[in-house]
Formats: C-alpha cells, structure tokens, sequence
C-alpha cells in the first residue's frame, strides 16, 4: 500500500472536553477534546483518490501514549496532532470500509507530511501496528 498527495482542506480545531466524558470508543480516563468544526483531508491510496471528513463534534483523545513515555511524546505531540485524529476516526468510524493497515498507515504518513522524523512516525506507526486489541476491527 502507498499513500501520497495528503492534503488538508481544513484546519483541526478542537476545544478540551471533561476526561469524565462518556465515548463509546475512548477509554474513560483519557484527556479528551472535541472538533469545533469538520476537519477534512484528502490523500491517494494506490492513486485512488480518497477524502476523509471527520465531523463537527467527534471526539479524539490524541495519540493513546502510555503516561510513562509522555515526558518524550505527550498525547497530541505536534507531529501526530492530525494524524491521530484521522487514525483515531478510522479506528471508531471507517473500520468497515478500511482495513487497519490502511488506518495506520495513514498515520505514519501524516505524521511525515506534518514534519516529524522517520524515525518518530515509525515507532507511532510501530505501535498501532502492535495494537491488535483497537479499533472497530476488533469490536471495540
């Protein structure tokens, strides 16, 4: 698989959120925020054209790091920021249309578009891919 030509037709606007805040697909004690507005992007999956809106109101909790590593990468480390939103949607929403190699691939490649280092986007890339227990794929 290979995607290329990631585009963003909006800006990811997001406000926190109580951690306490019921979503089905996040766990409870996870620092949470919502989208003020739809966050829309684009890619090409294999040169088809794909375009991903993740609406008003979803909620995301970043990248789901282990506290113990957030003195290295916090949860919406600036490199992952949109891409973890795009995963987590793919995770709780897309899971019938994509399969998780593509969910995560699209991770690691937004990061790298977003600026962060191969070495950064694949150790994210690395443990999502090691996450056999998320997502919708897994019914969760």
């Amino acid at each position: 698989m290979n995607i290329t030509g990631i585009e963003y037709h909006s800006e990811l606007i997001v406000k926190p959120i109580p951690r306490n805040t019921p979503v089905s697909y996040l766990d409870k004690d996870t620092d949470k925020v919502q989208l003020v507005e739809d966050f829309i992007v684009s890619f090409l999956l294999d040169g088809v054209y794909q375009k991903i809106t993740v609406p008003k109101n979803y909620i995301t909790d970043g990248s789901t790091i282990p506290r113990i590593f957030w003195r290295i990468y916090s949860p919406f480390y600036t490199e992952a920021r949109w891409a973890s939103c795009v995963h987590d949607y793919f995770y709780s929403h897309l899971y019938t249309q994509y399969p998780k190699e593509v969910a995560d691939l699209v991770l690691k490649e937004f990061m790298l578009h977003d600026g962060a280092s191969e070495w950064t986007a694949g150790i994210f890339y690395r443990a999502v891919r090691l996450n056999y227990n998320g997502g919708g794929w897994n019914g969760k």
